[in-house]
């Protein structure tokens, strides 16, 4: 009604609407999935070994893309077992385990 001038002010607008929730993705890999995924990167070139590193973070942690696009070599405390998530702009955030290299989930 105030886009069509029928009233002045609109009542509704200093309303906080409630935030809708966001569904959990529907399809998931199964750890076999997953693994032939893996097995597509050649290990014998640069580009496949980052990529299959990439892969096996994002796996092994469940940390975000963008939270893996971050992740500076300093970030990474591997006698610990463990990977600092940065968040927003240079802010540190959690430290997320990870498992060792070579070692295989079940």
């Amino acid at each position: 009604m105030t886009r069509q001038n029928y009233i002045l002010h609109n009542p509704a607008s200093e309303l906080e609407l409630p935030r809708l929730g966001r569904a959990l993705p529907k399809n998931i890999f199964s750890a076999a999935e997953v693994e032939r995924i893996m097995q597509l990167c050649d290990l014998g070139d640069t580009i496949g070994l980052r990529d299959r590193a990439i892969l096996e973070v994002l796996y092994s942690t469940g940390i975000r893309r963008l939270e893996v696009i971050r992740l500076k070599l300093y970030d990474l405390s591997l006698d610990r077992g463990l990977i600092l998530i940065r968040q927003g702009k240079g802010d540190k955030g959690p430290l997320c385990p990870h498992r060792r290299a070579g070692h295989r989930m079940a």
